[in-house]
């Protein structure tokens, strides 16, 4: 859809604020879409940009555990690769 190629974008943007507002937006609207988008990895990814950035965890955590109550896949996809688990942001999200 045209709206997740632009929140995959979004999530890949240099800009930290451009990248939260995508979080938050995947958290509020994706579980009341029609169409559903893998967002796990992008959101890992998207963290990744800025490890330390506690800020980001926890928008990041509030995207997640809206997503899980449609995917119970979401938490895999997200933790598939450790890295995220590695930064001081991504220990917030444990």
């Amino acid at each position: 859809s045209p709206e997740a190629s632009l929140l995959l974008a979004a999530l890949r943007d240099p800009d930290p604020r451009v990248r939260q507002q995508a979080v938050i937006a995947i958290g509020k609207y994706t579980p009341r879409a029609l169409n559903q988008v893998g967002y796990g990895r992008h959101l890992a990814r998207s963290l990744m940009s800025a490890p330390d950035d506690v800020h980001a965890a926890r928008l990041t955590w509030q995207a997640l555990k809206s997503l899980m109550s449609i995917d119970s896949s979401i938490p895999r996809s997200f933790v598939a690769d450790a890295a995220p688990m590695k930064t001081a942001a991504g220990s917030e999200l444990v």
